[in-house]
């Protein structure tokens, strides 16, 4: 047995000698190998994994997109909602309006008949005075006439008499 061992120590021995060289190269090679399969691995996952983020970031675009468009339909339905109040408000004014010139010509009417009434008073009045003057003027001349002729008739007696 001591000769079988003496044998495997002295072939290991040769093997190493020849082909650990050999060995050592190949080993590297492969490690280099297995280096570059591992680093095409990583970079095979990270194309996977950033397919898989802009994937992802699409989905939550339209998301995004489609909040977007909510928002902006129930802004368009607030827009819609807010002018109908405002034309319902401007029909309210708009009525108020008419009320107000209604009541302006109403009460243009009513000014217009206090008016017409006032010179219908003072055209009447204007009447009574003229005739009143006019009485007067005639007892002014009735008066001054009497006096004359009383005046004449004592003037008369005073030279008659």
């Amino acid at each position: 047995m001591e000769q079988r061992e003496a044998v495997t120590k002295i072939v290991e021995e040769i093997l190493e000698e020849k082909f650990g060289d050999y060995f050592s190269r190949y080993l590297a090679g492969r490690e280099r190998e297995y280096e570059r399969i591992g680093v095409m691995e990583r970079l095979i996952r990270l194309e996977e994994e950033l397919k898989a983020q802009r994937e992802l970031m699409e989905v939550r675009f339209e998301a995004l997109d489609q909040r977007f468009e909510a928002m902006g339909q129930r802004f368009e339905d607030l827009m819609r909602y807010m002018d109908q109040r405002f034309e319902a408000v401007d029909k309210r004014f708009e009525a108020m309006d008419k009320r107000f010139e209604d009541l302006i010509h109403h009460m243009d009417q009513r000014f217009g008949a206090v008016d017409k009434r006032f010179e219908d008073l003072i055209h009447h009045m204007d009447q009574r005075f003229e005739g009143m003057n006019r009485r007067f003027t005639l007892l002014t001349w009735l008066i001054s006439s009497l006096f004359g002729a009383l005046a004449l008739l004592i003037t008369v007696f005073k030279f008659v008499g």
